[in-house]
């Protein structure tokens, strides 16, 4: 598998914008941001890349929400 399609500090990002975006907006997906449907190198990379990216996206949101106060019952039925 080649590299990674985002840093750390990228993923970082993306998940604090999809956890804000998934408390409002049910069935979101990482998929949904425009800084990811918008990319060049998300349309040219591999499924696998993209699964593997919206799994790490979707982690740190989790992390995030549940830091936040959410209730981890909640945050795992939005995010599954």
């Amino acid at each position: 598998m080649g590299r990674d399609l985002y840093r750390k500090s990228e993923l970082e990002a993306l998940a604090a914008k999809y956890a804000q975006n998934v408390v409002t907006h049910k069935g979101f997906r990482p998929e949904d941001l425009p800084e990811i449907a918008q990319n060049q190198e998300w349309k040219q990379a591999s499924p696998g890349q993209r699964d593997k990216a919206c799994r790490t996206i979707r982690d740190m949101a989790r992390a995030l929400l549940i830091r936040a106060g959410y209730s981890r019952d909640i945050v795992y039925r939005n995010i599954p």
